[in-house]
C-alpha cells in the first residue's frame, strides 16, 4: 500500500529547495513518488509586485524567464502526477 502514497510539495522547485530534513519523513512514506511544484500563480504575483518597485531596475528579463520556466515545470509536474494517478489500480470502497 505504501507505493500508492505520494507527496505533493508546493513552492518547491527541486529537491534542493526542500526546507526540512528528509529523515524526518517516515520510511513508509519515502517509498512513494514526490511531485515538486513551484506555484506559478504565486510566482507571477510576486514578479508583478516586484516589477513595480522603483529601486529594482535590472534583471527583469532574467526574472521573467525564471517565472516562465517554473510555470512550465509546474505543468510538467502536474502531468506526471496525473499520469501516476491514472496508472493506479482502482480501490474498492464501502
Amino acid at each position: 500500500m505504501a507505493a500508492n502514497i505520494a507527496f505533493l510539495f508546493t513552492n518547491v522547485s527541486s529537491p534542493l529547495h526542500l526546507n526540512f530534513p528528509r529523515d524526518t519523513v517516515p520510511n513508509i512514506l519515502n517509498c512513494g513518488p514526490q511531485f515538486l511544484i513551484n506555484n506559478p500563480i504565486a510566482l507571477q504575483k510576486k514578479y508583478l509586485k516586484l516589477k513595480n518597485v522603483q529601486n529594482i531596475k535590472t534583471g527583469w528579463p532574467h526574472l521573467r524567464g525564471m517565472v516562465k520556466a517554473d510555470g512550465q515545470g509546474a505543468l510538467e509536474s502536474l502531468a506526471d502526477l496525473f499520469d501516476w494517478l491514472d496508472g493506479l489500480e482502482p480501490q474498492p470502497t464501502t
